[in-house]
């Protein structure tokens, strides 16, 4: 089993915060199709998986990580543990400097011993990481990333998170390794 390097925890925490607003957006307006997220995990080895949830079913896997004690949400907001505490500060750091960075425009960062570099193009951030010789990229709506930031400090705003997801169906994030991928996206569909 390979150990995760600070560029593939940063990049895995990412993920999983923006898959767990995608996984308690609300469902779509009355008459509509109900949306379902879908995530795709395909793996040079062959091992390639993936999940079809209903997104307004998901909600309450939410409500449950909060009763065993794995999240705590208040205010809309999800409050982060310590160990989340720096890669959250360099990712509201990286945004403060997007705002004042041209469209295109990467932005550097350093995270332990990871080198991130982000740039705005159009309305999605293109994200590169790199920590020796493993490397990743990944692109998430921009919308999502700045109300998911507009919660306090120690926290992400979940309810504006939820709000900017309910805005995009389609694809929302992807990350790609050397030896992986990684696909979220929400839509009408059940199953894929």
């Amino acid at each position: 089993m390979r150990t995760a390097t600070p560029a593939t925890r940063a990049l895995t925490a990412a993920l999983l915060l923006v898959a767990m607003a995608a996984l308690a957006a609300p469902a779509a307006q009355t008459g509509q199709a109900p949306l379902w997220l879908h995530v795709q995990i395909e793996n040079a080895g062959g091992e390639d998986g993936g999940m079809h949830l209903p997104v307004a079913a998901v909600g309450a896997l939410l409500q449950m990580a909060q009763a065993q004690g794995a999240a705590v949400i208040e205010n809309g907001q999800l409050r982060l543990g310590d160990e989340y505490l720096p890669a959250l500060r360099a990712m509201r750091a990286v945004w403060r400097q997007l705002a004042a960075a041209g469209e295109g425009e990467p932005v550097t960062a350093q995270y332990e011993s990871a080198l991130i570099r982000v740039a705005r193009v159009g309305e999605r951030l293109e994200v590169h990481v790199e920590d020796g010789d493993r490397a990743a990229q990944g692109e998430v709506p921009a919308a999502v990333a700045e109300a998911l930031l507009s919660g306090a400090d120690d926290a992400l705003h979940i309810d504006a998170g939820l709000a900017a997801l309910s805005a995009l169906p389609g694809e929302v994030v992807q990350v790609t390794e050397s030896t992986r991928s990684v696909r979220i996206w929400i839509d009408d569909t059940p199953g894929q």
